[in-house]
């Protein structure tokens, strides 16, 4: 509890109240898509505790890797346009219009955490990135079906 109490103490924040008769989604899945949240701003910026632990110390894991280019970016937009999870996520980011927060409710828990993750996720060259935090760096959103040799060659 110190440690998190140490945490927190670096950010002005205010915590508001809201009565389970007006919010009855209460759930850590649903929360970010509810009718009052969905299309207001955070106020304060998520720090991820592993971003937060290479300032303190050593690199935790590898940041970036290169490979051979084996994929070519069409191959690679054709991937991310099939995958189950990443296919719904790049329609919404072509279309005109957002969709319905029932619609986004509809898709797998990753579908939904990377359209709650929109700006910092979106389309370059045709491919879904994600924006580095401070950095002008970003990083592609590996289909599934590339993942297992991914991480394979990783290992090696």
């Amino acid at each position: 509890m110190a440690r998190w109490m140490e945490t927190l103490a670096e950010f002005d924040f205010e915590i508001e109240h809201r009565p389970g008769r007006l919010h009855s989604n209460v759930d850590g899945v649903s929360r970010q898509f509810c009718k009052q949240c969905l299309n207001k701003a955070t106020k304060i910026r998520w720090v991820d505790e592993l971003d937060r632990a290479d300032e303190l110390t050593e690199p935790l894991g590898v940041h970036s890797i290169a490979i051979a280019p084996e994929i070519s970016d069409v191959e690679m937009r054709e991937f991310q346009a099939e995958d189950p999870d990443l296919g719904p996520v790049i329609g919404w980011l072509q279309g005109e219009q957002p969709p319905t927060s029932d619609i986004v409710r509809q898709q797998s828990l990753e579908a939904r955490n990377l359209w709650g993750q929109v700006p910092t996720v979106h389309l370059h060259d045709g491919m879904l990135v994600k924006k580095l935090p401070d950095k002008e760096a970003v990083q592609l959103v590996v289909p599934h079906r590339l993942r297992r040799s991914l991480f394979n060659e990783l290992e090696n």
